[in-house]
């Protein structure tokens, strides 16, 4: 594995896992209920953005991907700028142009990673304001990998500025800074999924047995985990998955 260096974290990254699921809508509206803001959408695609990271939201039948699953990418600035930064400290990278926008990937320890450009042609999209409320709680995305070699893994993301110790056995979660979003490497027996494939998870500002009664009043399914090693709730998405919501600045 090719050891991070400077050129390969100039550029600044968040992290931007996309959902694929045939309820977009469903998944959208929970993506809300849990504190995250359309940012632009069109015919059940969404983007939404927390305090820290962001949340593509893609219907399954337009996707090409074969069934409901989140595949961890990368969003920056300049998808060009960053294919030159990867080969230039060494890494297999390349960029093309799409139809909305430039993306570029690097190949992994797990296969390809997709880095997307933020979207510049809003032409058939609707654009929605994202500036949160004073009372807004703040909300950080992680993407959850589960990983069998957590070396590999840390070795590869930190070229791209994303760094942290070991929270707890088999646990650790990674970030850039505080816009970022996270990654949480989990440890894992099983072969990596390919792709990135990934979990998602949440950290809050909001008082967690508040979120929960929100979340209920809603009319969906949450559990109170508070009395595990790491407290924390669960709540089942739209699509059956079951979502971790942690309070934010507690180490784990």
């Amino acid at each position: 594995m090719t050891q991070p260096n400077q050129a390969a974290t100039q550029t600044l990254y968040q992290v931007s896992p996309y959902h694929f699921t045939d309820r977009p809508h469903d998944m959208i509206n929970f993506l809300q209920a849990v504190g995250l803001r359309v940012e632009a959408s069109k015919d059940g695609w969404a983007d939404l953005v927390g305090a820290g990271g962001r949340v593509g939201v893609h219907p399954l039948a337009s996707s090409g991907v074969d069934e409901t699953s989140t595949s961890l990418c990368l969003l920056a600035s300049d998808a060009v700028a960053v294919a030159v930064q990867l080969q230039q400290a060494g890494f297999d990278a390349r960029w093309w142009d799409e139809s909305f926008g430039r993306q570029a990937a690097v190949q992994g320890p797990y296969g390809e990673l997709t880095i997307n450009e933020p979207m510049s042609d809003f032409h058939g999209y609707q654009r929605h304001d994202v500036t949160p409320a004073p009372d807004d709680p703040e909300v950080t995305v992680l993407a959850v990998l589960f990983v069998p070699d957590f070396t590999a893994a840390a070795d590869f993301f930190a070229a791209f500025g994303f760094v942290g110790d070991e929270g707890r056995p088999g646990w650790r979660p990674l970030r850039s800074d505080q816009t970022s979003g996270a990654i949480g490497l989990h440890a894992t027996d099983r072969d990596p999924e390919p792709g990135y494939v990934c979990g998602l998870s949440f950290e809050t500002t909001e008082d967690l047995s508040a979120f929960a009664d929100r979340l209920r009043a809603r009319g969906y399914q949450v559990d109170d985990d508070r009395n595990a090693a790491a407290p924390h709730i669960t709540v089942t998405d739209p699509d059956g998955n079951r979502i971790e919501v942690h309070p934010a600045g507690v180490r784990r």
